[in-house]
């Protein structure tokens, strides 16, 4: 069910109490983020990569919230989820439909790590016109990143503009990741970049 407003939880965790909030993210909601962003240590953007009717609109929205909150440096986990969801044309097939199939590492980047950014230049990632027989690409986080807009490696957020790309140094912690959560793919990856924090 999808949220509408804000919802609030709380809990503890050792000697913390975490208060969650759950902001909708229909347009009509959108204003009240920014009411929000004063008040916390992490931003968590999910969008639903399997989703191709609001995959530009969710990109659209998410370099929204980075350019709102990027002055209080808020660390930021951007988190592509639904991977389960999106065929993949080099998986096997049986009676002609995709086989279940747990993703791993060779078929999938989970996340940038600094230690991964050698090999990184996002002037060289392919910056595709997304549909659904090649939605399987963002399975890779760098080609994720380029359609988000921000290049990993040098901490900048790319703007499309009509004259060409805006570009906003980020100052703060950004880690983006591939998962199912409904399968809990990559759950204790992106836990533990948090907790390192």
């Amino acid at each position: 069910v999808p949220t509408l407003g804000i919802q609030i939880s709380q809990f503890s965790l050792g000697n913390s109490l975490l208060k969650i909030y759950d902001l909708a993210g229909q347009t009509r909601f959108q204003p009240l983020w920014e009411r929000c962003f004063d008040r916390v240590d992490l931003i968590i953007y999910m969008m639903d990569l399997s989703d191709l009717s609001c995959l530009e609109e969710s990109f659209v929205k998410l370099r929204q919230v980075i350019r709102m909150s990027n002055s209080d440096r808020i660390p930021l986990v951007i988190i592509g989820n639904k991977i389960d969801l999106i065929f993949d044309p080099t998986d096997a097939l049986t009676n002609g439909k995709p086989t279940e199939r747990q993703p791993n590492a060779s078929s999938l980047s989970k996340y940038l790590p600094e230690s991964l950014l050698t090999n990184y230049n996002f002037d060289d990632i392919e910056l595709l016109k997304l549909e659904s027989s090649n939605l399987y690409r963002l399975k890779k986080v760098e080609v994720l990143s380029k359609h988000i807009g921000i290049d990993i490696k040098n901490h900048v957020l790319h703007i499309p503009t009509s004259t060409g790309d805006e570009l906003i140094s980020l100052d703060r912690d950004i880690a983006i990741f591939i998962s199912s959560c409904k399968n809990g793919d990559f759950i204790e990856d992106i836990t533990d970049w948090i907790v390192q924090l």
